[in-house]
């Protein structure tokens, strides 16, 4: 039985985390446990496949840096918006955001295993996101991130 299975019997426990953005520097802002079932885990890959899949999710790693849980996204991390167009017979055309930001929410099982968070996600150049592969982005200590949200002297 996986860690996310035996989790799931009990009191859902879930975390929903927020996190801020820019270009592609992704911050853990903040953490709120809530009593939530959430979604299995979606396919764990081998090490080293990353980058044969395109697309953005997110893991939770143990201590022995091994992928517990994983949620593929719709990519939160916008780098293009769509316009009214000035160009006849074209209603829409898109623009690009040279610095995105933003803030996004995820929610993930609360596991007593989780060590780390780590992000995956195409390159943001829309030119090559369908093609290229995933890597990581970024790698938060989630058990540090933990002890600054229960010690409110300590800067996020």
């Amino acid at each position: 039985m996986s860690a996310f299975q035996a989790a799931s019997k009990q009191v859902p426990r879930a975390l929903r985390l927020t996190f801020t953005y820019e270009g592609e520097k992704v911050n853990l802002v903040e953490r709120q446990p809530i009593e939530k079932r959430t979604r299995q885990t979606d396919p764990i890959l081998k090490e080293g496949e990353a980058s044969q899949y395109s697309g953005f999710w997110i893991e939770l790693h143990d201590a022995k840096n091994r992928t517990i849980y994983r949620r593929v996204l719709h990519n939160p991390i916008q780098f293009s918006v769509e316009v009214p167009s000035d160009k006849p017979h074209q209603s829409f055309e898109r623009h690009t955001i040279e610095n995105p930001r933003g803030t996004f929410f995820v929610i993930v099982p609360d596991l007593d295993q989780a060590e780390s968070i780590v992000i995956f996600n195409s390159p943001l150049d829309p030119e090559f996101e369908s093609r290229a592969g995933s890597r990581e982005i970024a790698r938060i200590d989630f058990k540090e991130a933990c002890r600054q949200d229960k010690d409110p002297g300590k800067e996020k």
